[in-house]
């Protein structure tokens, strides 16, 4: 049988929610499907439960590895994928039984190389509503178009279909060895596609606070958040991107270092946020981050030009990062300053 999909489990320590995921995708409406499930060194019965599968359905791949994390897993799966597209669940998620079936049949419909389409909240909420709400495109064809619609579904890799070879043929792949692994997938996905088709049907559930048992606290991820947009704008270097994208994930990770400075300054984490910053934004781009620019607000780049290793600047930040008001203020009079002496 050819697989129409591959379906990619990764699985880890999940044996309290596995058996509903698997279900979901052994009952699927289309049948040639293959089901990859790559326990990632699980401690519990998670590796057994997913050989019991394996042992009455021949549709289903069990690998079983050293735990290597997440984007280890997935990225194992889309080398073994054998299937025209590529879809991602999460093993303590599970889906709807019409998921593979409609995505597939809209992407043949549309000849798309990413199909993304909606899901549940379980315990539903608010905020995850409002959002997915902003996906009001039928076909994402512009740049910002694309990185509105992943981030409206909020980077996340399982509420979509891929074509493999789209994949592979752009050497997309998981970030191995850093957290948000999925916001790096998702945003190579929004600049390399051709476009993205959003069929408005919710065919996931995700399971709300429930994940991968082995990440770090909630302050440490916003942390480790900072290496992402260098780690992604490299590779967009590398691709050969245009300006537009550059610009734009220049954007976001200069928003990012300064929001998360803010959150955790006068904490443990502070001084160490500090030097990953200094250390993260590379020599020549100091030099644009203290002019106006078109991807950084003035007192975004007055921010930073404060924090380039000067003691006195990074006593004004503390100083008047207590006065809020004061602090734009003042920032926003540095840049043009700045800028007016460049002229």
């Amino acid at each position: 049988m050819n697989p129409r999909v591959s379906v990619i489990i990764p699985v880890f320590n999940a044996e309290k929610y596995l058996r509903p995921c698997l279900d979901s995708v052994r009952d699927q409406t289309l049948k040639e499907l293959e089901i990859i499930c790559i326990d990632d060194g699980s401690t519990d019965s998670s590796g057994n439960i997913c050989d019991e599968y394996a042992a009455h359905d021949e549709r289903f791949v069990v690998i079983h590895q050293p735990n290597a994390g997440q984007s280890a897993a997935r990225n194992k799966g889309i080398e073994l994928a054998r299937g025209k597209y590529i879809a991602f669940l999460d093993s303590d998620d599970w889906a709807d039984l019409e998921m593979c079936e409609k995505a597939y049949r809209y992407a043949e419909q549309n000849a798309s190389e990413v199909v993304q389409f909606l899901f549940h909240v379980e315990p539903p909420s608010p905020k995850f509503i409002r959002r997915l709400a902003r996906l009001t495109h039928e076909h994402c064809t512009e740049l910002f178009e694309k990185m509105e619609c992943v981030e409206a579904g909020y980077c996340v890799v399982w509420n979509r279909l891929y074509l493999t070879e789209f994949l592979r043929k752009n050497r997309i792949r998981f970030l191995e060895g850093h957290l948000f692994e999925d916001e790096h997938f998702s945003r190579k996905v929004a600049w390399l596609a051709r476009r993205i088709d959003i069929l408005h049907e919710k065919l996931i559930f995700y399971r709300y606070g429930v994940g991968y048992s082995n990440r770090p606290s909630e302050e440490r991820k916003k942390i480790q958040y900072i290496p992402l947009f260098t780690a992604l704008k490299d590779d967009f270097e590398k691709c050969g991107a245009g300006l537009d994208v550059m610009d734009l994930v220049t954007k976001l990770k200069y928003y990012w270092f300064r929001k998360v400075y803010f959150q955790f300054r006068g904490t443990e984490f502070e001084e160490g946020i500090r030097q990953m910053m200094t250390s993260s934004i590379r020599k020549d781009e100091w030099r644009h981050l203290v002019l106006p620019d078109r991807h950084l607000s003035p007192k975004t780049a007055a921010f930073f030009w404060s924090m380039n290793g000067k003691p006195v600047r990074a006593w004004l930040v503390r100083l008047l990062g207590i006065f809020p008001r004061w602090y734009d203020q003042v920032l926003a009079n540095i840049a043009k300053r700045k800028a007016r002496k460049k002229k």
